[in-house]
């Protein structure tokens, strides 16, 4: 080799050395998927509220309606007057039933490929739904430091319900009031009491607030109930609201294990329904918001649950609810109704709402009271 094609060649080497971190940094300039989604989620996170809000609005106009499920909407119509207020192009719909039929309907919707629900409200059955897979991802922005909310965005908490002694003031003197769940297993009480057959998870509910270290005390739960049953001969019917019509109007004297809430909304119609006095009552985190999969009016639903999460219209619906709210700064006459009864609520966590424990309670409840 000449000595010009050496230098030559050692020149190339060097330029062709050089070339390589600009090679290698074209090379990182092109970017992976990966970082292209994190680039548009970065874009996402970019948008003001008051720009989510617009894309929200114009796409509601267009669906100009949302299908709301609920398992208990009392008061709906002044629920909602504040939500059609501030959305007059979106009409408003409601399904109010229970649970079961709810969640029935839902999943045979979802089977035929065509939800036509929304926003859904649920109570232990919203854990069922999100094992099959019916609901929407959403991050309800409105849900901050909120307490005892699921590791997951596919439904939020709400507020909490309870289990208590309700009892017709007219009918059960002062002195014969309950202070204790134990006051109810007496004979005294035989043919005036009632219990819901829809109260299929109250034995639960008692497993859990009668616990030892942390574990249900199932045995003593049913032998509570079974004595209570054994001594009073209860009635039994379904639902709750029914049966306190029915000892607002005297037919019975007292409603054991009634719900919290629609205890609660008696009272405020001015029925002489009132609260034993027991210090310890259970409670359940029990109302969840979601939104359905592939549901036919995302926009419109995500509108609904950001107002009825936000601070004004949340404490519209819990109120007229009846429930316990357990949003940080909230606070309602109903908190008041327990404090002043001197009543304490031992809130279940819901891990304890698995499908094992559910039926169980209700397969012993069933039979305790006869019911096919």
């Amino acid at each position: 080799m000449s000595k010009f094609a050496h230098v030559l060649l050692i020149l190339l080497m060097v330029l062709a050395l050089a070339a390589l971190p600009l090679v290698a940094g074209c090379a990182e300039e092109v970017p992976t998927e990966q970082e292209e989604e994190e680039e548009e989620e970065e874009e996402e996170e970019e948008e003001t509220p008051e720009e989510r809000e617009a894309r929200l609005v114009a796409g509601a106009k267009v669906e100009g309606e949302v299908m709301v499920w609920v398992y208990n909407m009392p008061d709906k119509e002044e629920v909602l007057l504040p939500f059609r207020v501030k959305y007059p192009f979106i009409d408003v719909e409601v399904w109010d039933a229970r649970g079961a039929p709810i969640l029935a309907k839902w999943i045979e919707e979802t089977k035929a490929g065509k939800v036509s629900g929304d926003v859904v409200f649920l109570s232990t059955e919203m854990i069922t739904a999100q094992d099959l897979g019916l609901l929407e991802e959403y991050e309800f922005p409105n849900v901050v430091d909120w307490p005892y909310q699921p590791d997951h965005n596919y439904f939020r908490l709400l507020s909490g319900n309870t289990r208590a002694i309700g009892y017709n003031s007219d009918l059960v003197s002062a002195a014969d009031v309950p202070q204790s769940w134990d006051d109810l297993k007496s004979t005294k009480w035989a043919g005036v009491i009632i219990l819901s057959s829809s109260g299929e998870d109250t034995p639960l509910f008692f497993a859990y607030m009668l616990r030892e270290n942390g574990e249900l005390n199932w045995e003593d739960s049913f032998s509570y109930w079974q004595d209570v049953i054994d001594l009073t001969e209860p009635a039994n019917a379904p639902g709750y609201t029914g049966i306190l019509e029915r000892v607002s109007a005297g037919e019975f004297s007292i409603l054991p294990g009634t719900s919290g809430s629609s205890a609660v909304v008696q009272m405020r119609k001015g029925a002489p329904i009132k609260f034993g006095q027991t210090p310890i009552i259970p409670g359940v985190l029990e109302m969840n918001i979601g939104m359905a999969k592939d549901c036919p009016n995302p926009n419109a639903a995500q509108l609904f649950i950001d107002f009825y999460t936000a601070p004004e219209g949340y404490a519209v619906l819990i109120h007229h609810k009846g429930d316990v709210p357990i949003a940080p700064g909230i606070s309602l006459p109903i908190t008041k109704r327990y404090t002043d009864a001197g009543i304490e609520i031992d809130w279940m966590p819901n891990e304890y709402l698995t499908e094992e424990n559910l039926t169980k309670s209700a397969d012993w409840w069933f039979e305790a009271l006869g019911v096919v």
